[in-house]
């Protein structure tokens, strides 16, 4: 028994190293996790690229038992862009998916930017995805 404690004793800062090592990689870990994990009061806004299109600085309001759902929409295209309107399916929180038909026009010059709005009866403030979809 007493060598096992001279052996403790001859070792015991290299444990106290290695046990303040792994609480230091845990904490680590658990910073740059929650650093990098889905903030769904933004992330589900980010800027996308679809065929071309740009879509930016989408915001949802919710006003008075109507949401409003605009977004920025640039031609990344070397030419003008011909469509006949953008579908914007919101995902909900519960699941539950929300279809909004915008209209900017038939036409989008090359490095032109428009602003996409649409409206819908629904509290979509809780949302946690949208995916955009071009109709030509």
């Amino acid at each position: 028994m007493k060598f096992k404690t001279l052996k403790f004793e001859r070792n015991k800062n290299k444990i106290i190293a290695g046990v303040i090592s792994v609480i230091a990689a845990i904490g680590l870990a658990i910073i740059i996790g929650r650093s990098f994990a889905f903030d769904n009061d933004e992330n589900y806004l980010k800027t996308q690229t679809v065929d071309g299109l740009t879509f930016e600085k989408a915001n949802i309001e919710y006003n008075q038992g109507v949401s409003k759902f605009t977004v920025e929409v640039y031609n990344d295209t070397e030419e003008k862009y011909n469509l006949k309107n953008i579908s914007i399916e919101i995902t909900k929180e519960n699941g539950e998916t929300v279809q909004l038909i915008a209209y900017i026009g038939e036409v989008i010059e090359k490095e032109e930017v428009k602003y996409l709005q649409a409206s819908i009866d629904q509290d979509l403030k809780n949302s946690i995805k949208i995916n955009y979809s071009i109709n030509k």
